[in-house]
């Protein structure tokens, strides 16, 4: 579904596709266990969250190996959805590596990650997460999202 929503006719508004985006990384965050296995609906990851296991925190308990395994699957989903350009293989290394860099500092639940692009090339910046979502932030019709969702929950 991302590969047909990033295509340059596909009409698919930037918020619906991360959307996708989002339900895509939490196919990879949201499991435990091996073999991994999706938390389960009504409490889903409260406890593992509240007692020191949290999904969503990419730098504890070698969480981030699911979050490289999730942008390298992205980037090739969004890679394939634009045949005729040229994917820069060599910025995503230097993305995840610099992932797995910060990981080895040691489990920081709080450690968020922030990502520009310049120049075709990824930098990093930890400190800012929360005022660049704020800037992208803009309000969406919760119909609109609602029947998004339920089209979304149709074709699954």
């Amino acid at each position: 579904m991302i590969e047909e929503a990033v295509k340059p006719d596909s009409g698919v508004p930037d918020w619906q596709l991360g959307f996708l985006i989002h339900a895509f990384g939490d196919s990879y965050a949201h499991v435990k266990g091996k073999p991994p296995e999706a938390y389960g609906p009504g409490v889903g990851h409260l406890f593992d969250s509240l007692f020191g296991d949290d999904p969503d925190a990419i730098f504890i308990n070698h969480h981030y190996e699911k979050y490289n395994a999730y942008v390298n699957s992205l980037f090739a989903a969004l890679s394939s959805g634009h045949p005729d350009s040229a994917p820069d293989e060599a910025a995503l290394q230097t993305f995840t590596g610099e992932i797995a860099r910060q990981a080895a500092e040691g489990n920081d639940p709080d450690k968020t990650v922030t990502i520009t692009i310049k120049g075709g090339s990824p930098t990093f910046d930890w400190d800012k997460n929360d005022k660049l979502c704020e800037s992208l932030n803009t309000r969406i019709a919760n119909k609109d999202i609602n029947d998004f969702l339920e089209k979304l929950s149709n074709a699954l």
